[in-house]
């Protein structure tokens, strides 16, 4: 009996260890949070630069704040994500294939199986806060980056990079394919048993309250709607691909331009689509027989801005083990929502030759950043559970032994730390458009946006063109470039 009672007071012991170590680690959390700007307030003058179609300037808000989050900050990659697209809508495309080197830099060693999520001690921290932990970025983002890579490499004439780069987006697309389940499950798993491990009871039962998979089926309703594209592909990044693999001369490349056509033409979920893809497979076509094939300026219209993440709260049951009973406490968590930017234009209407055509919806953003939003939300939901476990835990044992003060101290610095993970390339498009026609003899080719503004764009005649239009809201003037392909 007495060797019973020793163990229980050992137990007590631990406990009381274990909330008193827990509050200093939130107090920690609470002043770091505190000295640290959120993202969204890192790139606030980057977005709104960006939106009002001031493009140089918020290519030197990205610049200055990247430059201040050298290598190791949390939120790097992001950051060189934003100053590499807003580089390039402003023309600057060294500095945009500069930022863009340095973030696939962080990535690519995950192309090669390095573990991004890992659970142990040194990883409390991170379950605690999410908003801590380094960012690596989604498959659709690294698939974005090298895309964006190649299409800088086309446009300063290194055909071998951009072969390189569009290479690299394809792997990144059947890594998403192979692992990205196996990935998110393990992770889960993980996670699950590191909650129990330090709790003794499951922290993510409660995941099943009826009350809680109410919110989250009210809140996420959107989001599951939207089904995104098969196999991760992002259309805009293999209808590229096929663009440049036409203008090439090696081997098949005709061939592997015809199969990125097709692909793409399947996913047209309207007639005018599945038309303008079935004139891109003709011309692959012809030249894989090795007719001539009709200079072709090819014309995209990236608009709007895609979605961004808000924090919303609930409150969810956690198991609490007390002695031999398990009692039941309500723990606020934070978890991240996707919003969507209703303001961009559809309407781009291009004209050339004595031609004219409307561009179509080629890659759906939103839906491509929803459908990984959705297929990652168990994941954070089971981070959220364990991350509260941990939390309540410590903060019923600073009560229980501190009195009103000891919980005060706890529900202070659970408040603190308790942030959902926002970040997210916010300066990726909502939609990429597309349309093209017939080179014109006279190398003239006229853009007119949804607002009536008409700009006539140069372009190479008897050659294969490439025209990028950027409109990341309705009352920001498109900024245009051309490229010889």
């Amino acid at each position: 009996m007495h060797d019973q009672d020793d163990g229980v007071h050992q137990e007590t012991r631990r406990r009381s260890w274990g909330g008193v170590r827990l509050a200093a680690l939130l107090a920690s959390l609470a002043l770091l949070g505190s000295g640290c700007a959120s993202h969204l307030r890192k790139t606030q003058g980057t977005m709104d630069a960006y939106r009002a179609g001031q493009f140089e300037a918020a290519a030197a808000s990205a610049a200055a704040v990247a430059t201040d989050h050298e290598d190791g900050n949390r939120d790097r990659l992001i950051l060189l994500l934003e100053h590499a697209q807003s580089a390039r809508a402003a023309g600057d495309l060294e500095s945009s294939e500069q930022a863009a080197a340095a973030a696939e830099e962080i990535v690519t060693p995950f192309l090669d199986d390095k573990a991004e999520f890992s659970v142990g001690d040194q990883t409390l921290s991170v379950l605690l806060n999410p908003a801590a932990a380094d960012y690596f970025g989604t498959s659709s983002e690294r698939i974005a980056l090298c895309t964006m890579r190649a299409a800088n490499a086309i446009d300063l004439g290194k055909p071998d990079q951009a072969r390189v780069a569009f290479n690299r987006a394809f792997r990144w697309q059947q890594d998403a394919v192979d692992k990205n389940a196996k990935r998110i499950e393990a992770a889960q798993e993980k996670l699950k048993e590191h909650g129990t491990e330090k709790q003794g009871t499951d922290p993510t039962a409660g995941s099943s309250d009826p009350s809680f998979q109410k919110a989250m089926d009210e809140k996420y309703q959107v989001v599951k709607s939207m089904t995104g594209y098969a196999d991760y592909t992002n259309p805009f990044s293999t209808h590229l691909h096929g663009v440049f693999l036409l203008t090439q001369a090696a081997p098949g490349d005709a061939s592997k331009a015809r199969t990125n056509f097709r692909k793409v033409q399947g996913m047209m979920g309207d007639e005018a689509g599945r038309q303008l893809l079935a004139r891109d497979t003709a011309l692959a076509e012809a030249a894989a027989a090795g007719r001539p094939v009709k200079p072709t300026t090819f014309v995209y219209y990236f608009t709007g801005v895609a979605p961004h993440r808000e924090e919303w709260a609930l409150r969810i049951p956690v198991p609490i083990p007390d002695g031999n009973q398990v009692r039941v406490i309500l723990v606020a968590v934070a978890l991240p929502d996707l919003q969507f930017n209703a303001d961009h234009d559809e309407s781009l209407l291009v004209k050339g030759g004595g031609q004219k055509e409307q561009t179509i919806l080629l890659a759906d953003v939103d839906s491509i950043v929803a459908r990984e939003f959705d297929d990652a939300l168990p994941l954070v939901v089971t981070q959220a559970f364990v991350s509260a476990a941990i939390k309540g835990a410590g903060q019923y044992v600073l009560q229980k032994e501190g009195g009103v003060l000891g919980g005060l101290i706890g529900a202070v610095a659970t408040a603190a730390t308790t942030q959902a993970d926002l970040r997210t390339w916010r300066t990726l498009p909502k939609q990429v458009r597309y349309a093209s026609l017939p080179t014109p003899g006279d190398g003239k080719v006229q853009i007119t946006d949804g607002n009536g503004a008409t700009l006539e764009v140069p372009v190479a005649a008897g050659k294969h063109n490439v025209i990028w239009v950027t409109s990341p809201a309705t009352h920001s003037s498109p900024r245009v470039r051309s490229t010889v392909l």
